[in-house]
């Protein structure tokens, strides 16, 4: 009759050591590395560092208003609207220039960018991107004009009324035009 096999048993020490000795003799088994243990701690705890770097990113709280920049300061967009109330009659180069110079007068705020848009312009509707409209059609609508945004200058400055001040003195408002402020949204 065979004894009964505890499956939970543990097998006496010497078993153990044997067993162990007679592996290793023919190949089977090799001594584990003597580095192996610290590397793999020095491994989980850069994994875990990481691992918590992402999460905490992933779930700080999104910033309220509008981007600010690392010095406290936010970025505003200053669009230049013009309609037929605009005087077009002002050589472009003299605007060009008191633009320019009205930019490196303020004192205030820093300019991070500003461009004339050129005079071309197409509008898209969704009916054109649905249908994936015709390039020649799409060209027969785009037309010279000088109605709408004509230009654009970015700006940062400490506060809303400081981006409205700047914004009361653009010369754009001297000729007619109209300026939309909008702050930048984070990203």
């Amino acid at each position: 009759m065979m004894p009964d096999l505890n499956p939970e048993a543990t097998p006496p020490s010497v078993l153990r050591t044997r067993v162990l000795r007679t592996l290793r003799a023919q190949g089977l088994l090799r001594p584990a590395p003597r580095w192996r243990p610290a590397v793999l701690r020095v491994a989980a705890a850069l994994l875990l560092f990481a691992l918590g770097g992402w999460v905490g990113r992933a779930t700080a709280p999104a910033a309220a208003g509008p981007a600010a920049v690392s010095t406290g300061v936010t970025r505003y967009v200053l669009l230049l609207d013009a309609d037929d109330r605009f005087r077009w009659d002002v050589p472009e180069s003299r605007l060009v220039d008191e633009y320019r110079t009205w930019a490196t007068e303020q004192r205030t705020v820093r300019f991070a960018r500003g461009e004339r848009l050129d005079d071309l312009m197409l509008v898209l509707t969704p009916d054109d991107a649905a249908a994936g409209a015709a390039a020649a059609t799409l060209a027969a609508r785009a037309a010279p004009t000088r109605v709408g945004i004509t230009g654009y200058f970015i700006i940062d400055a400490a506060s809303w009324e400081e981006a409205v001040d700047v914004a009361r003195t653009c010369p754009h408002l001297r000729y007619g035009g109209r300026i939309i402020l909008r702050p930048v949204a984070p990203t």
